[in-house]
């Protein structure tokens, strides 16, 4: 039973960034509405598995992470809020937090400087929607901790 609540919560959490991602694209603005839908979920997620309370240091990490990116003008407000939820979703069944964390930091600084690099060699100049990568971040983090269980 413990797997299918994993692959639901995978799922969800896979489903919110891509319509997160979609949105960025399309619009280079993600609504609220459902970011705090997205909060819920993964509050519910978590206090199913009672882990509220060893995640909520790494929750305010990532958002500090996210507000010091944000007041830099790195990155906008969505993906601040949308790293400061992840947290819930894909720290919730890791046994070592810390190692996980900066496994998906790493890997998002990593991506982010790859595309902003591909972004500043394009032609094209102006908005870069971030949202799709921590969309891919998560993907391939989320294959290497599978890979690594």
């Amino acid at each position: 039973m413990e797997k299918v609540i994993q692959i639901i919560q995978l799922l969800i959490c896979l489903g919110f960034l891509i319509h997160f991602s979609y949105k960025d694209i399309k619009y280079q603005e993600v609504e609220n509405e459902p970011i705090i839908l997205f909060l819920i979920i993964g509050i519910v997620f978590t206090t199913y598995n009672q882990n509220i309370r060893s995640l909520l240091p790494f929750c305010l990490f990532w958002l500090i992470l996210g507000l010091i990116l944000w007041y830099s003008k790195s990155i906008g407000g969505a993906d601040v809020k949308i790293l400061a939820i992840l947290p819930l979703f894909c720290l919730n069944d890791i046994s070592n937090k810390y190692i996980a964390s900066v496994l998906f930091i790493t890997l998002f600084v990593i991506f982010s400087g790859i595309y902003f690099i591909i972004a500043s060699l394009s032609r094209k100049k102006g908005y870069i929607p971030l949202v799709p990568v921590i969309t891919i971040t998560f993907i391939i983090y989320e294959i290497l901790v599978r890979m690594l269980k």
